[in-house]
């Protein structure tokens, strides 16, 4: 099978660019679940229902999209690349080719930027493939700060209505409560009704009715804030 596209030397640069990429992900993956934690202990520390409180859980919303996304995209290019190893170790080196062509053919005819780009893993900026991604996206990009300076307020009022779609209610059974690190704060360790074990913080008069239903099953609603980690806004 013959090998068309893009010549040796512009694929040597798009594999150059994949190992970086594949290799920088973990450290970016822990800078990010580090960004979370940080918005994580603010949250406990600020009022609820507060604006700051709506900005901390967008930033956590952003921040879980952002994680999913570079998860997603570095099982997918360390699956390219050990595809493109196999093949050249078998001996099937047009083969090889052929995967980076896609992959390469793939990021040109796109005309957003890749989503290293949006979580900081931007090590193959240099690669002619986003250059030319960059120069398709200028204008887009000024179209879309042209439409958000009309329409703040409307933004505005979509996190709100995000925030509260976010909300959830379930039953609980209060099994012990922990203090937190802030005066007001508790930890309750509650379990769902499908047996899961959850860490849910509660705050104020929240945490107060928490404690007063140790042992007793009772209706959270609540915020996700991790896989096992709640943020109670109401107890009945």
């Amino acid at each position: 099978m013959q090998a068309g596209g893009p010549v040796p030397g512009k694929m040597q640069r798009l594999l150059n660019a994949l190992v970086k990429e594949v290799a920088a992900a973990p450290q970016k993956l822990e800078e990010m679940w580090q960004r979370k934690l940080e918005v994580e202990s603010r949250i406990i520390t600020t009022e609820t229902g507060s604006e700051e409180s709506h900005a901390l859980w967008n930033q956590i919303h952003q921040l879980n999209k952002q994680i999913e996304a570079a998860k997603i995209r570095h099982s997918s290019y360390t699956a390219i690349l050990n595809l493109y190893a196999a093949l050249v170790n078998a001996g099937m080196a047009e083969s090889a080719q052929v995967v980076l062509e896609a992959l390469g053919a793939n990021k040109s005819s796109s005309s957003t930027p890749s989503p290293g780009n949006n979580t900081g893993a931007g090590e193959n900026n240099g690669t002619v493939q986003q250059e030319k991604a960059q120069e398709k996206q200028q204008p887009q990009q000024n179209q879309h700060n042209k439409s958000k300076q009309q329409n703040g307020q409307q933004s505005q009022n979509s996190d709100t209505e995000n925030q509260k779609s976010e909300e959830s209610t379930g039953q609980f059974l209060i099994k012990e409560i922990k203090p937190g690190k802030k005066e007001g704060t508790i930890w309750a360790i509650a379990v769902a009704a499908d047996g899961t074990e959850y860490n849910i913080c509660c705050k104020n008069g929240v945490a107060q009715k928490a404690s007063e239903n140790i042992g007793k099953q009772v209706s959270i609603m609540y915020r996700q804030m991790d896989k096992n980690k709640l943020f109670a806004a109401k107890i009945q």
